[in-house]
């Protein structure tokens, strides 16, 4: 393991929903949770969709086009199909139904960890020349 610590913010206005993801997010090693208000930049964002379709994609591509977050993940109680496409469009990867299933979550999270190491090597292997 490189031993790189992924970043985590929250935008979630749900209070079980935030508490459930920071609850699994906690229990994996490699992980550390920012405050939502904290400046510094991020490697995941999990960002709660709510009644406002537009208000939500314009969040979505305003933290894509800030350049201080790797990755977004949506959460919603619902799933609106043409939302969705949009929202994969603005490069959206994982998105989870509400109620949030803990496998689901641990594994998206495992895998974007990975990505993040594979890019981390990849990079130094560059800078060596090799």
């Amino acid at each position: 393991m490189i031993g790189k610590i992924v970043t985590v913010k929250f935008l979630v206005e749900n209070l079980e929903i935030g508490n459930n993801l920071n609850s699994i997010v906690s229990s994996l090693q490699g992980f550390r949770i920012l405050n939502s208000s904290d400046p510094k930049p991020c490697d995941l964002l999990f960002i709660e969709t709510g009644k406002d379709p537009d208000q939500d994609l314009k969040k979505i591509d305003s933290a894509k086009t800030s350049g201080s977050i790797k990755e977004i993940f949506l959460t919603s109680p619902r799933f609106e199909s043409d939302f969705m496409i949009q929202a994969i469009r603005l490069g959206v990867k994982e998105f989870f139904i509400q109620p949030i299933k803990k496998e689901e979550v641990e594994a998206a999270l495992q895998k974007f960890r990975e990505s993040q190491e594979i890019i981390i090597l990849e990079s130094r292997n560059i800078k060596k020349g090799k």
